[in-house]
């Protein structure tokens, strides 16, 4: 599923205010973590192959401390809604934005200005598809991550030690957990920075209150044996249009090497799911006009 990577860029104003603390489950480091298991140490160890080499760098001043503003959002098509899109960016003023089930394919134009975009599109069957929305101002590189059971699009911001995966991610309710795993141990191999954000279709007690689903319970251990963080917001991230169905939480991101992450669902923008607002603390290299 290799995808055309499309580029362009939209004028930043000020962030209207400061989403508050999220649900955020991380490991308890003392006592110790458990040990993995046996298949995901293996598999967190295995050497990778060589992401893609970076851009052309452009001149660079270092932004220390930084508040990374990150947003997350299954459009369920993101066409018929560009308008209010625009709007919404145009008001939050998001540093980088993750899309989900974008429907887009192929031959579709999609520009945002003022931004960077990398789309991954279904190119069978219908809906699908991720993409990575970043501002020029940041520097940055495509990563070209293969899964076989769940959509992605993944970046790397070149910062002045580690540099920081974002990933976007969708997985499709039809995707089994353990397949869904293997995939998320592909993006977290060898990437000490790395934040998943996106649609994982997955519910558990622990980010969702109002219960469990299936797989929920194997993804909740993946991370906790792992190391990992999840990133929740307290309030539902996907709103279902039938009465009998009721809202959940299955919109947040999975961390590694990250702390003092917030995450807010913000009852915005036409779709069945709320676009969630995410901000972190980092090191960054900024690139300058």
């Amino acid at each position: 599923m290799l995808n055309k990577l499309r580029k362009n860029s939209s004028p930043p104003e000020k962030p209207n205010s400061t989403p508050p603390k999220p649900t955020s489950i991380a490991p308890n480091l003392s006592p110790p973590l458990l040990a993995p298991p046996q298949a995901y140490s293996k598999a967190l160890t295995d050497s990778l192959p060589k992401n893609n080499p970076p851009l052309a760098k452009p001149p660079q001043t270092h932004l220390n401390n930084t508040p990374l503003r990150l947003i997350s959002w299954n459009s369920n098509s993101i066409l018929p809604k560009k308008e209010e899109f625009l709007h919404f960016i145009e008001i939050n003023n998001p540093d980088i934005i993750a899309l989900q089930e974008t429907f887009l394919k192929p031959g579709h134009t999609f520009n945002v200005a003022n931004y960077s975009i990398y789309r991954n599109d279904r190119t069978s069957g219908a809906g699908g598809g991720t993409a990575i929305l970043i501002k020029n101002s940041i520097r940055h590189h495509p990563i070209d991550i293969v899964t076989h059971n769940s959509e992605q699009t993944a970046i790397s911001i070149e910062g002045t030690t580690h540099h920081l995966t974002i990933c976007s991610f969708y997985k499709p309710p039809s995707a089994s957990t353990p397949a869904t795993i293997n995939d998320l141990l592909k993006i977290f191999r060898n990437r000490p920075r790395c934040f998943i954000l996106g649609d994982f279709n997955l519910k558990h007690r622990s980010w969702n209150p109002d219960g469990n689903g299936r797989g929920g319970a194997q993804l909740f251990n993946f991370t906790r044996n792992c190391g990992f963080c999840i990133s929740a917001p307290t309030e539902p991230t996907r709103i279902p249009h039938h009465h009998n169905a009721r809202p959940s939480i299955i919109d947040f991101a999975i961390s590694s090497g990250l702390s003092n992450i917030t995450a807010k669902s913000m009852f915005d923008l036409s779709s069945d799911h709320n676009p969630v607002f995410f901000t972190f603390t980092l090191t960054l290299t900024s690139a300058t006009p």
